[in-house]
């Protein structure tokens, strides 16, 4: 929900709220990758009974996200830092080896998808924002 929440402040004229600095790491994955990928586990009948991450090779920092947001919708936004939530993670990010043994699955993060998302949001934010500020 974290991109979803950084888009909903960033179009709503908001600064951007990150949690302490902001070096806290997370990976994040793109749904066009994991579709397919779940696809063509389901296809080949492998993995039926596993768990597995389908998730973006690199990492990326809250407040490297938080500014690639910012700079797509309003780059006057400043920032806002806050104190830290209880519990908070400092880093984050889930093993996506099992998919990629039995898929030759090979994850990217992409600025592109993080462009692509927020026309999506635009485009249907009558229903989803109302979701986001419940989150």
């Amino acid at each position: 929900m974290v991109i979803s929440n950084f888009v909903s402040q960033d179009l709503n004229g908001k600064p951007p709220e990150i949690c302490r600095s902001g070096e806290q790491i997370r990976g994040f994955t793109y749904v066009n990758d994991a579709v397919p990928v779940n696809r063509t586990l389901m296809r080949m009948g492998t993995g039926e009974e596993e768990v597995m991450n389908v998730d973006s090779t690199g990492t990326s920092d809250i407040r490297t996200l938080t500014e690639e947001i910012r700079e797509a919708i309003d780059p006057e936004l400043e920032i806002e830092y806050t104190e830290a939530r209880t519990g908070d993670a400092k880093a984050a990010q889930a093993d996506a080896s099992r998919a990629t043994e039995l898929v030759c699955y090979e994850p990217r993060r992409s600025r592109r998808g993080i462009e692509r998302f927020i026309e999506w949001y635009e485009a249907n934010r009558e229903w989803y924002e109302p979701l986001v500020l419940r989150s």
